[in-house]
Order: structure tokens, then sequence, then C-alpha cells
């Protein structure tokens, strides 16, 4: 179908909470790959996870991705 990373997870998910976490990353994903700040996605990534009350690791295992890399995202570290 042509979808790739957070837009897999709006299709695939199941739980409400899921669907819109994925909904926010897709659109934070195109504006990084715009030119957005990085430090100002990482901001709202932090935002979103924090006001669902998950952890990294929490939040992580929904995109299938690492603690660490749920933190690199906050913490704007790029691996480019």
């Amino acid at each position: 179908y042509g979808l790739v990373g957070s837009e897999m997870c709006i299709r695939d998910s199941t739980g409400p909470i899921k669907r819109r976490i994925a909904l926010h990353f897709a659109v934070l994903s195109a504006y990084l790959r715009a030119g957005g700040d990085v430090m100002s996605i990482g901001n709202q990534i932090m935002s979103i996870r924090r006001e669902r009350q998950l952890t990294q690791e929490q939040f992580g295992s929904l995109f299938h991705v690492t603690r660490q890399t749920v933190s690199n995202w906050e913490n704007g570290v790029s691996h480019s």
C-alpha cells in the first residue's frame, strides 16, 4: 500500500490511544521531513508521551523502537 513507518501504525493499530499517537507522530514526521526544528519535534513527542502518562519504553513499544530511540527523539539527537 506504500505506507511506511508511523503511517502503517495508523492502519494496523487497534487501540484509540495508539492511533492518536501514531497520527501525531505522522504529522511530526512530516514536519521534520519538511525541514522543521528537531528540538521542537522532541518537545512535542515528550509532551504527547507525558500527557498520556507513558514511559519512554511504553511509547517506544507502540512504534517498535527502543527506549533509547525515544530518548534520542526527545533530546533532538539525530543519527543521519
